[in-house]
């Protein structure tokens, strides 16, 4: 990817791991960040898929990145007294079955932080 070394910064991960032994760890960050007004941030999904010849430790081996995040949010809007940007710590990631479930918070369209639940089919 070619964003900018700031729009790269990732913050809030979380590690669950799948029946299937499948490794997915989620994050928010700003790469669609750019000179306009705003902090545009989105909650993502990268996995791996370990095996005798995959190895998590080899950072090629992570991918099948999923936007969980229907658009982005202003981060600027999600703020708390004394606390700067805050989204929440009311937030999850955990495995059933093959599939991942999150609950993340993120700014609504009514500029109010909100908690979100999505379960990622893979």
């Amino acid at each position: 990817m070619n964003i900018p070394a700031a729009n790269r910064q990732t913050f809030t991960p979380a590690v669950a791991v799948a029946a299937d032994g499948t490794i997915g760890v989620t994050y928010y960050d700003f790469r669609f960040n750019d000179p306009q007004p705003g902090l545009p941030t989105d909650y993502w999904l990268v996995q791996c898929h370990p095996s005798p010849s995959v190895s998590p430790a080899d950072p090629a081996n992570w991918g099948n990145e999923i936007r969980v995040t229907s658009r982005s949010f202003d981060m600027e809007k999600a703020w708390a007294p004394f606390l700067s940007y805050f989204v929440g710590d009311y937030e999850g990631w955990t495995a059933i079955g093959n599939d991942f479930v999150t609950v993340f918070g993120q700014v609504d369209v009514d500029n109010v932080t909100s908690i979100f639940f999505r379960r990622v089919n893979r």
